[in-house]
């Protein structure tokens, strides 16, 4: 650990406060006289430089008593360092006070190494606050401190209480095996140091600091200690650097799981542990050979993988070799000179502390380096270190050196820039040379240790040769380091997490433990050996760093920066290529001796803090951002190690109580409030980009949200979720969750293919989106003068056009503009669709699909469904193609019908088709029109009629889901997608409803469908992420439908005004109605089952992909009977002229939605007893509580259920059937049976005819 200049100045009291209880002198008058006015660049330059003088040797006498204190530590040491601290702080302060008086405006300056000098100088630190606050937040500090130096308790089983930290309770901790002796000494010192510093004494302190903070601009401790860490980018800010961190954490914590698995899977095979600990479950802190648990290395010798390989323990090699702490620094000296780095002065070897003094003084055995301050040629500088010969210690000595080398290397530069390029960097530099020391060839080879390894070890090309790269002896070592440096991530992140949320005043003074552990059980997956939720416990006060009041997330960053430094030195010594296969593995890197990888760690030192520390990375590592992958490669043998031996096991990495507590803490906490942002994060995206189609930024922050929410749904997949066996679990919810969270779709491609897929999605997405056709009548038009979209332009052509030739045309032109378009886009959609299905365990993307509907039979169902329905579709088609063939006599008798837009809707042709056409026709669109405008004010009032008929029910009130937010006419600015949707943004209170809503009848029924979305939506809001959706796909379809069918009955439009009142319907009225709602409802059929029959054979390979548009046009007259009005060709791809095709969105829930919605509303039909004391079809259960509870509870259940039982529980039949669908149209079908009796025309019609239709090649 490094003594940090900039801390003096930014942190006040990271190593500076100590005991004393005298108030500080006044501060004293600044040695440059104040100017009235504000002195130039110039001068500016010549102050700095006369400064750097006066503040080295202000910083000298202060690091000199800190250096007398710190290795003798008595009441009069301590006081003469506080002293000195303040005599320090004053000084600051003067300086800053001259820099304010004098220099001001130093940010205009033109030069940036002056201007961040004058930045970081500026900071006033402790010289904010009144004189009495200094001294009292020194003299807390101090006793926090002293407390902790000084520590007694007693031994096991003994009445000796002279037993101190270090190094005696760190010693029991690291040799003994007794569980019940080590949870002894860990209770007795968390206890211990408990009562020395209780919690209110550092609540006390923080107060001060926090003032400190605010007196110096920053909102706490937190943001002032992360200056050091600001890149000087455009945006930078402390809470975007912590979420860096965090995000690091998030990425290194799945390899920490992994190892806490293997230790706790090797814990659980010893007998005296077992006990302990659960198969899931937290490791007892007191057994990781460590007070705090952030170093397992001890744990070597229980758990290593291969118990008789050779050790790595270099301890007993280096007694044997007489090895004194003098040599292990004199080893360490060597390493840095043979790189044609500095070699320690004289004044290091005389004035160091390099054991622990046998004079009887108390000295902090804490290890640190320490700058003297002198500035340029400077040679004081000195370790103090209580150094024991073990290995552990040998690394430790190579990484104070490190920070000597780094003083020596930047003390030339000015004092303000005499620092690490940030706090990490110098904790990483002697832990990146260590990398390289601790690898069996240096240890055996350079060191000459008698490691009993091979001899030809030594030999340059010794791994490059071998067959195996990987040995016993490898595996064993990259284990016992990573018991060093992956454990200790997690310790690091809770505790600065832990200080992060005190500094930030969130967390009150009694949660002070409660939070410190559920930090640590969250993060390291440890538990006490004791009970620890006393208030007046204080455990954090266990760590030397909270008491110093060191800011410790430089030892966090430092383990990620050294794997890239050591990376970067191994590539630079020529010991490693990343790019070949034949290269030595980074684990084996040793490049001492290395000119070129000393040259490479010299320039970057040389810089010190004088440029931002990215600047310094990009010097080391070629690039600006810290990345775990140097990490991930170093470890990448004992990872795939781990892997299998836990797989092998039946091992799960992750922790908790019990494989099932740790599930079910995960999914329903951390993944379902990760997942819920991703979501509302994607859909708020999603919703910007679809209602400003032309808009590229937002198409591009949709196609970047999109990959990251993938990329997010993969990781959690890949890292957690596929880990879990949860089909032993026990709580039937979670095994649900889990079981449909292991089909993760399209996420599970590849990170390159994932991106082509969206960009597929998009580009299809936005043709459709943005089609427009020119009119009949205008055919070579400007597009986008006079270019007709979808809706409303072109489906008012072929609502309203009688000209066949019109028909035709647009029929055609819509198909060129999109169909036509995507199909070479289509095919590697295809591809990519099913390669995901396959790594989710489906054959194809059918199997995928269709598994929302837990069913085997599902597909068969659906062709049982059919057969039920297609012989009133018969009666239907058969009747319309006689009828029509009056208006267009190109339609033959006996063949299919050439079809409208998509053949799904023939509503439109009712004008046609009424069997009584001088009996009035039931629509209401007209009478809309007259109470409503079309503009958002008007149609707003539509919503509002509809929104009423479900709060007539006792169902949620959705005036939200339609009010500002929403997108409810099209707007005449921007390009939009019109196809009408609810959304839903996964937050619980935001529900959006798209439309280009025209004032019709079609539009009003189509409103009560979307609003059935946002209800199920705002009724199954509570439930776990993974179960707010519909019970099955179709359900949440059928839902509108189910009110649209109670609303769009005459009755029901007579009640809210719609419709004259009559007190009931004549029976060619009646006829006339079923026919218009079967146009809808029964011509649908085919199309809903057949478009997704369709793309199953395709994603299963059953039709050829040369075939797209003859299957099409064959399935098509095989199940709707019809044809096209004109010739086609395989360029055509007509299929994906309809928007769920290129949206990828599975059509088979509306076939299901319109079986559904019949069978539910006869049941709402029969609790509101409309049914069966009259028709079905005349059923209205508007303002039927009762109904609305029955529909309420199936709408709640979401789809926590399979949806046969949902069905079952709520209208007491789990199977779908369509006996309803029938029993509401029976008086239709009757009649047109009758009507084609008397007329004598054909029913059904030749499948071939489509033939004549298709050109082929």
């Amino acid at each position: 650990m490094g003594q940090s200049i900039l801390f003096f100045i930014f942190a006040s009291s990271l190593f500076l406060l100590s005991n004393a209880n005298q108030n500080p002198s006044n501060p004293p008058k600044p040695l440059v006289p104040p100017h009235p006015f504000q002195e130039s660049e110039e001068q500016a330059l010549l102050y700095l430089s006369e400064l750097e003088g006066r503040y080295s040797g202000a910083c000298n006498r202060q690091i000199t008593v800190r250096w007398n204190y710190i290795t003798n530590v008595t009441n009069a040491t301590a006081s003469e360092s506080t002293a000195a601290n303040t005599e320090y702080l004053n000084f600051q302060s003067s300086i800053q006070n001259e820099i304010l008086t004098r220099f001001s405006t130093w940010s205009s300056f033109q030069n940036d190494a002056v201007r961040r000098e004058f930045k970081y100088l500026a900071i006033r630190g402790p010289a904010t606050m009144p004189a009495a606050d200094v001294a009292a937040m020194t003299r807390l500090q101090s006793e926090m401190e002293t407390a902790f130096a000084t520590l007694e308790v007693c031994e096991y089983n003994s009445s000796n209480c002279g037993v101190r930290l270090d190094p005696e309770i760190e010693e029991k901790l690291s040799t003994v095996w007794d569980p019940d002796e080590l949870a002894h000494y860990w209770t007795a010192w968390h206890d211990a140091i408990s009562e020395a510093v209780p919690p209110l004494k550092y609540q006390q302190f923080l107060n001060y600091q926090s003032a400190m903070a605010r007196a110096n601009g920053f909102r706490d401790m937190s943001e002032m200690w992360m200056v050091t860490y600001d890149d000087e980018t455009t945006g930078w800010t402390a809470e975007k650097f912590k979420n860096l961190i965090r995000n690091l954490w998030a990425q290194i914590k799945p390899l920490y799981e992994k190892l806490h698995a293997y230790v706790r899977m090797k814990f659980r095979r010893i007998p005296e542990y077992e006990p302990l600990i659960e198969k899931c479950g937290y490791i007892p802190a007191q057994l990781t050979g460590d007070m705090w648990s952030q170093d397992w290395s001890t744990l070597d010798n229980l758990t290593k993988p291969f118990p008789d390989a050779v050790s790595l323990d270099a301890t007993e090699a280096m007694l044997k070799k007489n090895y004194t702490a003098l040599r292990m620094f004199q080893e360490a000296e060597k390493f840095f000179t043979d790189m044609g780095l500095q070699p320690m002065t004289e004044t290091f070897w005389n004035k160091s502390m390099l054991k622990r003094l046998d004079d009887g003084r108390e000295v902090v055995c804490q290890a640190s380096a320490e700058d003297f301050c002198l500035g340029r040629g400077s040679q004081d500088f000195r370790i103090k270190q209580c150094t024991k010969v073990t290995m552990d210690q040998l690394v430790t000595a190579h990484h104070e050196m490190g920070h000597i080398e780094y003083f020596q290397q930047y003390t030339d530069n000015d004092y303000i820039f005499r620092e690490g390029a940030n706090p990490g960097f110098h904790e990483a530099i002697g832990d990146a040379i260590a990398l390289a020391v601790v690898t069996p060839s240096h240890l055996q080879c350079v060191l000459e240790l008698d490691m009993g390894l091979d001899p030809a070890i030594c030999n340059e090309d010794y791994y490059s040769q071998a067959e195996d790269n990987v040995t016993e002896t490898d595996i064993n070592y990259l284990y016992i380091t990573a018991l060093q440096k992956l454990v200790f991530f997690p310790f690091a992140i809770s505790m600065e997490s832990w200080r992060w949320e005190v500094f930030g005043g969130n967390l009150p003074l009694q949660k002070y433990n409660d939070r410190w552990w559920e930090l640590r059980t969250q993060n390291q997956g440890i538990k006490s050996p004791s009970n620890r939720t006393s208030p007046n416990l204080f455990d954090p006060a266990a760590k030397y760093h909270i008491v110093s009041n060191v800011e410790y997330l430089r030892y966090f960053i430092s383990h990620i920066l050294q794997f890239q430094f050591y990376e970067s030195m191994c590539i630079a010594a020529g010991q490693f290529d990343p790019e070949s296969n034949t290269s030595k593995p980074l684990y084996q890197c040793d490049f001492s001796g290395s000119k070129e990888a000393g040259k490479l760690l010299r320039d970057m030192m040389k810089l010190g803090f004088s440029k931002g520390w990215t600047v310094a990375l990009e010097a080391m590592t070629g690039s600006r951002d810290m990345s775990i992958l140097p990490l991930e490669n170093y470890f990448k043998p004992l990872l795939e190690y781990i892997d299998k031996e836990l797989a092998a096991n039946g091992e799960t990495p992750g922790f908790g109580e019990s494989c099932e507590a740790v599930a079910k803490y995960y999914i329903s906490t951390v993944f379902e409030k990760e997942v819920s942002e991703w979501d509302e994060k994607f859909m708020q995206s999603l919703w910007s980009y679809l209602t400003d189609l032309k808009n590229e930024t937002a198409k591009n922050i949709f196609e970047e949200v999109s990959l990251q929410s993938a990329t997010y749904r993969k990781r959690v997949w890949e890292q957690v979720i596929r880990h879990f066996d949860y089909k032993s679990f026990q709580d039937p919810s979670l095994k649900r969750q889990l079981q449909m969270l292991n089909v993760i779709g399209t996420n599970a491609l590849p990170e390159g293919k994932l991106k082509t897929y969206h960009e597929i999605s998009a580009e299809m997405t936005e043709i459709y989106g943005t089609a427009k056709i020119c009119p009949y009548n205008n055919q070579t038009c400007d597009l986008e003068k006079v270019g007709m979209n979808l809706n409303p332009e072109i489906e008012k052509v072929l609502t309203e056009s009688e000209d066949y030739e019109e028909l035709a045309y647009t029929w055609k032109a819509w198909r060129d503009a999109t169909g036509r378009k995507l199909r070479p886009s289509y095919n590697k959609f295809v591809d990519l669709g099913n390669e995901a299905a396959q790594l989710n365990g489906f054959d194809n993307l059918k199997g995928m699909w269709l598994r929302t509907y837990e069913s085997s039979s599902f597909e068969r169902d659906c062709e049982y469904l059919w057969s039920q329905v297609k012989p009133l579709y018969e009666e239907l088609h058969a009747y319309t193609r006689y009828k029509l063939r009056t208006k267009y006599p190109q339609i033959k008798s006996e063949d299919p019908i050439p079809g409208d837009m998509w053949g799904h809707n023939w509503e439109y042709l009712n004008k046609f088709l009424a069997p009584f056409p001088n009996v009035s026709t039931f629509d209401v669109t007209e009478a809309l029109k007259e109470k409503y405008t079309p503009d958002l004010a008007g149609v707003s009032k539509m919503f509002d009629v509809a929104n009423e008929f479900f709060v007539s029910l006792g169902l949620y009130d959705m005036g939200v889901s339609y009010g500002s937010k929403a997108q409810l006419v099209r707007p005449n600015d921007r390009e939009v997608d019109c196809h009408a949707s609810a959304w839903d943004f996964s937050n619980k209170k935001d529900f959006r409803l798209k439309m280009c809503t025209k004032v019709n009848q079609e539009d009003f029924i189509t409103i009560h469908h979307e609003l059935g979305h946002i209800q199920y939506y705002m009724n199954y809001k509570n439930l776990p992420n993974t179960f707010r959706d519909g019970a099955n796909p179709g359900f949440q379809e059928a839902i509108g439908d189910v009110m649209a069918l109670s609303v769009s009955t005459p009755k029901h439009m007579m009640k809210i005004g719609l419709a004259e009142n009559q007190a009931s319907l004549s029976k060619k009225s009646t006829i006339n109605y079923l026919m218009k709602v079967g146009l809808d409802k029964i011509a649908f059929l085919p199309y809903g089952f057949m478009i997704d029959a369709y793309r199953w054979k395709i994603y299963d390979g059953s039709i050829n992909r040369k075939d797209l548009e003859y299957e099409w046009l064959k399935m098509r007259s095989e199940f709707q009977g019809v044809v096209p009005p004109v010739v086609r060709d395989e360029q055509d791809f007509d299929a994906g002229s309809k928007y769920h095709v290129p949206a990828n969105a599975p059509y088979i829930r509306y076939f299901v939605s319109y079986i559904l919605q019949f069978q539910i509303y006869k049941e709402l039909c029969v609790t509101a007893k409309e049914y069966p004391a009259q028709p079905l079809y005349e059923c209205d259960f508007y303002q039927n509580k009762d109904a609305g509870a029955q529909l309420k509870k199936l709408l709640q259940a979401g789809s926590s259920k399979n949806w046969e039982l949902i069905l079952e529980d709520t209208i007491g039949r789990g199977k779908m059937d369509a006996t309803a669908i029938l029993e509401y149209f029976a008086p239709l079908r009757e009649y047109l049976q009758e009507y084609r009796a008397e007329i004598n025309y054909p029913i059904g019609w030749s499948n071939d005819a489509f033939e004549a239709l298709l050109k082929r090649a």
